[in-house]
């Protein structure tokens, strides 16, 4: 499941590009594009970590399908929920129907993580080794996906959005969309660092660097609109974090 997991994360977020992603409500033909494109790269994420050409084949063709079949799905209601508001939620459940299909392969299939097949590794690495997909998956978890539940949060409060910027936002004007950009990285290395801080026992210094961040926002915090989404964002982006160390204590 933790393989199936990365590969979701990679395939379903980090190659799939904002354009694409819009334009599968154009056309199925882009959905297919995509889905071939999520394939592809499960594939690889499970031959790599696996070692096995043959049993991936079956179980990937089997993602991809049904892969297709829920964008497809989640693009229908789209073209007839046009509401904003519900965004969030759609993403949710699409997120969700993924899930419950990668885990029901999952219990069907056998794939396990398996690196002894890459010769010249030692033994006292490999044993370090097994942790690593879940690790994987939290860091990927903490940049794009993370940011886009940001986002699709600050969509649900629009009276903010015109005044203040922060992670993810889509600017109403075209003047605030670079700094939107600028919020969206600070908000990923916010919690790419705080995940290491965590993982690594550091839990003073996450304080530290939520800190940080308020000194450089010192000045725009006596603006009511940006202090609220300020607020938000830090402790979503924190609480993503902190769910993605428990994580990977608990797997």
């Amino acid at each position: 499941m933790k393989l199936l997991m990365m590969g979701h994360l990679l395939g379903d977020f980090y190659f799939q590009t904002n354009k694409l992603a819009e334009k599968k409500r154009i056309s199925i033909i882009y959905t297919a594009w995509h889905c071939f494109i999520y394939s592809f790269v499960m594939f690889v994420v499970l031959v790599i970590t696996t070692g096995k050409i043959v049993e991936c084949v079956c179980p990937t063709l089997l993602i991809g399908a049904l892969h297709l079949l829920v964008d497809e799905t989640k693009c229908v209601v789209q073209k007839c929920i046009k509401s904003k508001k519900y965004e969030l939620s759609i993403f949710m459940v699409d997120q969700i129907m993924h899930f419950v299909i990668l885990f029901a392969i999952s219990c069907f299939y056998t794939i396990k993580y398996n690196v002894d097949w890459v010769p010249g590794i030692p033994e006292k690495l490999l044993s370090g080794m097994q942790d690593i997909p879940v690790i994987i998956c939290a860091c990927l978890l903490c940049g794009k996906p993370a940011a886009i539940i940001v986002s699709l949060v600050f969509g649900l409060i629009p009276k903010t959005i015109a005044k203040a910027n922060f992670e993810g936002v889509e600017a109403i004007e075209d003047r605030n969309k670079e700094n939107a950009r600028i919020g969206s990285w600070i908000g990923i290395l916010e919690r790419e660092i705080i995940l290491i801080l965590g993982l690594l026992g550091q839990y003073g210094a996450i304080g530290f660097v939520i800190a940080a961040k308020s000194l450089a926002r010192h000045n725009q915090l006596n603006e009511p609109a940006f202090a609220e989404k300020y607020l938000i964002g830090t402790l979503l982006s924190s609480f993503m974090a902190l769910l993605c160390i428990v994580m990977c204590k608990i797997l």
